[in-house]
């Protein structure tokens, strides 16, 4: 089983560690596939409409993966269900359902996931009110400033509430990678980044 942390620093919509994280992380097909009735519980936020922006890379794209296994279509299945209008929002249209778009960058880097999120991350009209971010494994895999991997995380993260103040920012710690060299990588930067996003979250 493929799991990771999930942290965020609330903003406009205070749902985080109630109701969005445990939502997200049933995202699954066993709960919410094209066969089956899954249902989140209760809605977020009193059903308040949800502009959903998925950041990232290929994790976030659903690379090498069937379509239809995207944590994306099952979140917004399980979001949808429980009460709660969804509308994912980024650059990239990936998977064979309706409404899927995605800021999922391929073989990007933290530094590379900024400059490609720019456009949406500053739009003025209809911006997300939810972030999701996943942003990291390249470095690792590629060994790409792998020693400031953290600090890159921190600008990005930055950029990212500067911009959207009032939205909620959901950032998650790396998955495990099958690459041979990254988990000690990966297990270090992973140890740091709730650092990141608590000191932040207690700031406002």
């Amino acid at each position: 089983m493929i799991t990771s942390t999930i942290l965020c620093i609330p903003r406009g919509l205070a749902l985080c560690s109630v109701q969005f994280v445990p939502a997200f992380m049933d995202a699954s097909p066993a709960k919410c596939g094209p066969k089956s009735n899954g249902t989140a519980t209760v809605p977020l936020h009193q059903g308040a409409p949800l502009r959903i922006l998925p950041l990232g890379d290929s994790i976030t794209f659903g690379y090498d993966e069937l379509s239809e296994k995207s944590y994306r279509r099952y979140l917004k299945c399980l979001l949808h269900s429980g009460g709660n209008p969804v509308t994912l929002i980024g650059s990239i249209q990936h998977g064979d359902w309706a409404n899927n778009l995605n800021d999922g960058f391929n073989l990007h880097t933290i530094d590379q996931n900024l400059e490609a999120g720019t456009p949406e991350l500053t739009r003025k009209a209809e911006g997300p009110n939810i972030i999701l971010l996943h942003a990291g494994t390249v470095n690792f895999v590629l060994k790409l400033n792998v020693t400031n991997a953290v600090s890159r995380l921190s600008n990005l993260v930055d950029f990212i509430t500067e911009h959207n103040p009032a939205a909620l920012l959901v950032v998650a710690q790396l998955i495990p990678n099958a690459n041979a060299t990254t988990p000690s990588f990966i297990n270090h930067y992973n140890s740091q980044v709730p650092e990141v996003v608590q000191s932040r979250a207690q700031s406002g």
